[in-house]
């Protein structure tokens, strides 16, 4: 529903057997697919490499984390559009689209980091990196490994903090409208909206409401 085609690039985290990635290739045959063992050889080197130990250790012990390193590193785009797997779009992501900046998030309903501060930085408040635009030449990994440094822990939101935190000292910290709705209510319209990200508790209400608003709506047939 979001109307438009853009290059797509799929990363397979985890162990998944190889039927998997040509399942997904042969639904989109001309997308990227990266597997683990491919996005670890580049990215585990390249962090290696460059002494960013951190990093490193963030990625290894958090797979969210390489929606910030590997992002950055094997996207090979000047401009990405970061889409988490429980997103649904209802119409066309006009601002999302047009948005030219180095940084724009969805809008959290709360803070969610695992820290307020770090490396004398303090972080913006209630970015999503669920659904974010970015330049991935405006973010600075060596920055980040120096923010880790402050982290207590490596478990929950580790990304997301970081790109928060490096939003907050670029003054990056850009938003979409609430058309692009992360929510606990149930019975939200979605001829309201333009995005819904089904993060959490919520995961279930993708296939009971959200699904079943586009099949009613063609979405299947187009």
């Amino acid at each position: 529903m979001a109307g438009v085609k853009l290059p797509l690039t799929i990363q397979i985290q985890g162990t998944a057997p190889p039927r998997v990635a040509r399942t997904l290739q042969r639904h989109f045959p001309n997308a990227r697919i990266v597997t683990q063992s491919q996005a670890d050889a580049i990215v585990e080197k390249h962090l290696a490499d460059r002494g960013w130990t951190r990093l490193l250790e963030g990625r290894r012990a958090n797979q969210y984390m390489q929606k910030l390193t590997d992002n950055v590193i094997l996207s090979g785009f000047h401009r990405v559009i970061n889409l988490d797997g429980d997103l649904l779009f209802f119409r066309k992501p006009t601002e999302l689209l047009e948005f030219s900046g180095n940084h724009i998030f969805q809008q959290d309903q709360a803070s969610t980091y695992l820290v307020q501060e770090a490396a004398g930085v303090k972080i913006a408040p209630r970015l999503n990196a669920g659904l974010m635009k970015f330049v991935p030449s405006s973010i600075s990994l060596a920055r980040c490994n120096e923010y880790l440094a402050d982290f207590p822990t490596y478990s929950g939101w580790l990304d997301q903090s970081l790109l928060a935190l490096h939003a907050a000292e670029t003054h990056t910290a850009n938003v979409l409208p609430p058309t692009y709705l992360i929510s606990l209510d149930r019975h939200v319209d979605p001829d309201t909206l333009v995005v819904r990200h089904y993060a959490g508790p919520t995961r279930s209400m993708m296939t009971e409401e959200g699904m079943p608003w586009l099949m009613e709506r063609g979405f299947l047939d187009s």
